[in-house]
């Protein structure tokens, strides 16, 4: 559940209780508020839910092999290790609440990644600022970074990242079950 999603949903709250009141000035207000929020929350979902799906292909045993001996496809584009992805940033404030996240991972030679960089520093433009005291920060944080081509990393550097985060949890375990033992 993100953030922009319980807010939308208090605000949609006030929405119905405005309606019930009828005091339909304020739930044009409100739902000028909660819709948008809804919308914001749906994409941080589907970014999400894109960067997860990219991941667990990646992540699979037989498309890592096809990646390292050469080349996997993966929504009929081709992936080799020396694959540059991209993400940008975005940044959502509100009051006192501020928050970044990545787009999805799109590839270098994507088209669309022109698409995503102007949305985000738009977006962060619009929505970033509004947050005391880290929306300003995080707002120029993230146009900066964007501006500057995102976070770029290779394919081959996001499966030895995988490899350290699994055998840091395994030596962990290990040394946890070594403790049990003595």
């Amino acid at each position: 559940m993100n953030v922009a999603f319980v807010v939308s949903g208090i605000f949609f709250i006030g929405v119905l209780f405005n309606l019930y009141k009828g005091d339909y000035e304020n739930v044009l207000a409100g739902f000028a508020i909660s819709f948008p929020l809804f919308v914001i929350g749906w994409y941080i979902n589907s970014e999400k839910k894109k960067s997860v799906e990219f991941l667990r292909w990646i992540f699979d045993s037989k498309n890592q092999m096809q990646i390292l001996s050469g080349t996997g496809l993966y929504n009929n584009k081709s992936i080799t290790k020396d694959s540059k992805v991209i993400q940008y940033q975005f940044c959502f404030s509100l009051i006192f609440i501020s928050f970044t996240f990545p787009t999805r991972f799109l590839l270098e030679s994507d088209d669309s990644r022109k698409f995503h960089n102007a949305a985000a520093c738009l977006f962060t433009f619009l929505f970033g600022w509004w947050g005391v005291p880290w929306g300003p920060l995080y707002s120029i944080q993230s146009i900066y970074r964007n501006l500057k081509g995102g976070s770029t990393q290779t394919v081959e550097s996001l499966l030895e990242s995988r490899k350290l985060v699994t055998g840091a949890s395994r030596l962990s375990k290990s040394n946890k079950d070594h403790r049990l033992r003595d």
